[in-house]
């Protein structure tokens, strides 16, 4: 008897997201094509990043990678926060918190706790000028006493302890990491007959497993047997690229609200099938790679850093893209 797992539960409402899509739809006629010419361009040997992500002893990564993905959020708030010089929103936080960490170290159970929003406001270098930079932060700080929480109820404040208690299980990370409300990541999309699907994502406690992974190089601290059932990590990002590329197609009321740069709503109809479909064009993906001769087994993890990738070159940064202000990404 087989068991599902939280991975096959998103990928199987992810399916059935895209049978029923109103907004977004998956080209599957270009879908061999497309995962030739990733094979011919990508390496899919994705890497952790050192310039804007923290480097120091094994305790301490840990600790920089659960508390920035505690806050990988606010893409739908980037437009209108401080950047730094050349930095997208993501790497200017990212950064932030590498700075915070390099100069004062890991933060304790504690003092997550009692973080206050001020506190935010000067890690992440945001003067508060725009009333959205005070709701990311504010956001960010509330996340923050999440983990603290988290790590003082159950773990004895030790962000090891969190890990360790894992079994080197990318799911059962995952699933101690959703049950904190802005891990919550789950959408219920409306249905005929006032039926819904709930639709499940996840993302940022899936890419915690793969930023772990990344910066421990698949070893110890970054070891998880089925690291290869992670899904994509559904963003506004990896639906942007496959749009660019032609794998999905947008209704037309869609692309006039994102090129008039109108916010896409959390859990509506549209934003829910920008993630879900997207997250299943990259299954559809993967199981085209492993058609081609020579191939590896990829992974979706694999495939969705190296579209991540593509999406920061300018061809894909000069066009615009749905923007949500959510906690989920």
């Amino acid at each position: 008897m087989t068991i599902s797992t939280i991975f096959d539960s998103i990928r199987t409402a992810c399916s059935q997201l895209s049978t029923v899509s109103q907004y977004v739809h998956l080209n599957e006629d270009k879908l061999a094509e497309y995962a030739a010419s990733l094979k011919q361009e990508e390496s899919f040997q994705p890497t952790y990043d050192t310039i804007h992500h923290f480097m120091g002893d094994a305790p301490a990564v840990v600790a920089y990678i659960l508390c920035l993905d505690s806050i990988n959020f606010g893409s739908g708030y980037f437009p209108y926060i401080n950047k730094r010089p050349n930095m997208s929103g993501y790497f200017t936080m990212a950064s932030c918190l590498k700075d915070r960490f390099d100069a004062q170290g890991v933060w304790s159970a504690k003092e997550l706790i009692q973080l206050k929003v001020k506190d935010c406001h000067d890690i992440f270098e945001q003067s508060g000028e725009h009333p959205l930079q005070i709701e990311l932060m504010q956001h960010f700080t509330y996340a923050l006493r999440d983990l603290g929480s988290l790590l003082a109820d159950s773990f004895d404040g030790s962000y090891t302890k969190l890990l360790k208690s894992a079994n080197n299980s990318a799911e059962a990370l995952v699933d101690i990491l959703k049950h904190m409300p802005y891990y919550q990541d789950v959408s219920a999309y409306p249905l005929e007959n006032n039926r819904t699907l709930v639709v499940p994502l996840y993302k940022r406690a899936q890419i915690t497993v793969s930023d772990l992974a990344l910066a421990f190089n698949y070893k110890d601290n970054g070891y998880f047997g089925d690291l290869a059932a992670l899904t994509i990590f559904a963003d506004n990002l990896v639906p942007h690229v496959l749009y660019c590329d032609g794998i999905l197609s947008y209704d037309e009321s869609l692309i006039e609200m994102i090129e008039s740069e109108i916010p896409i709503e959390a859990q509506s109809k549209q934003e829910i099938e920008l993630r879900g479909v997207a997250l299943h064009a990259v299954e559809r993906i993967v199981e085209e790679l492993k058609k081609l001769p020579d191939m590896p087994n990829l992974t979706s993890q694999q495939v969705d850093v190296t579209l991540w990738d593509r999406g920061q070159h300018p061809d894909y940064k000069s066009r615009k893209r749905h923007r949500t202000r959510s906690v989920f990404y």
